[in-house]
């Protein structure tokens, strides 16, 4: 029996990439449904996350006013990413956090007798600006996304329609959103942090996808994150090269060998040489993906 060609296996790889218009509904409507489970299992059973019954946390941002652009007065905080660490500044007074769990990729003294997971985050760090001797007080925790919709409802002209959601999709992926009902499902804020990342019902995963959560430290958790999000990327068109090429150098059998920087790079020519040649790449689309997978075999190999 004849071996499939190059563009046999690269098709045969790219297909379940693409999800038809009833999937994505399908998609759209289950992860409906969860939200109304998650706001149902927080009025049941406050704090206290139940996977079983719901797999979004749902966490209370416990920020109940939104900004409108006229507050006054400097807060300075550090916003720590999966990738960088800025200086922001926000409006508001919450003085405690307790960490849940921590998705990126940061040392965070898991094995050791000192981990942060599962401690006060605030009173870490004031005992942190305690022993440099600063002259900081921290006053509020936020998280990253909770942030973007509170920087934009500051920032967003006053004739533009209300900011209430608010979306990170970068190293990570998560959203948060305001919950008009905050208050009858138990909530003191009225932004709900949804972790989305840990979306798990009717995920179109494939035979990567798997891999990588086999293969990940948290297996079984933020599986949506895992498909999307930037940490990932890299290593789901390295995993994607290997099936495709399946010869390919040393180099590229090494995990993480490819990162989200490199696949930007790629995708970028990848659309200019479309848009170059649009009916080459119309015609062979998944010769056109077959030459963006050997680009990133290359990039991955240097």
């Amino acid at each position: 029996m004849a071996q499939p060609s190059l563009a046999q296996r690269t098709e045969a790889s790219l297909a379940p990439l693409r999800l038809s218009k009833e999937k994505l509904a399908e998609l759209s409507a289950s992860f409906s449904d969860e939200l109304m489970r998650g706001l149902e299992m927080h009025r049941d059973n406050g704090l206290k996350w139940r996977p079983d019954l719901c797999s979004l946390r749902m966490l209370d941002s416990c920020v109940f006013e939104i900004p409108n652009g006229g507050e006054k007065g400097i807060f300075y905080a550090l916003d720590f990413g999966g990738t960088n660490v800025r200086a922001v500044r926000c409006e508001l007074r919450l003085n405690n956090s307790i960490l849940e769990s921590w998705t990126k990729g940061f040392a965070t003294g898991h094995d050791t007798d000192d981990p942060v997971v599962g401690r006060d985050v605030v009173q870490l760090l004031a005992a942190a600006i305690k022993r440099r001797d600063l002259n900081l007080e921290c006053a509020a925790v936020v998280n990253d996304t909770v942030g973007t919709l509170l920087s934009c409802a500051y920032q967003k002209n006053s004739n533009t329609a209300p900011c209430t959601v608010g979306v990170i999709l970068g190293t990570g992926s998560n959203c948060c959103y305001v919950e008009p009902e905050a208050a009858a499902y138990g909530y003191q804020g009225r932004i709900v942090n949804v972790e989305s990342g840990n979306f798990d019902k009717n995920l179109p995963q494939t035979a990567v996808d798997r891999t990588i959560d086999e293969k990940s430290p948290n297996k079984g958790l933020q599986l949506f994150e895992k498909m999307i999000s930037g940490f990932y990327l890299g290593e789901i068109l390295r995993l994607l090269t290997i099936e495709i090429f399946q010869k390919v150098p040393p180099k590229v059998m090494e995990e993480f060998s490819l990162d989200a920087k490199e696949v930007a790079v790629l995708a970028a020519a990848y659309i200019a040489a479309a848009a170059a040649s649009p009916a080459a790449a119309a015609a062979s689309p998944a010769a056109a993906a077959a030459a963006a997978a050997a680009a990133a075999a290359a990039a991955a190999a240097a």
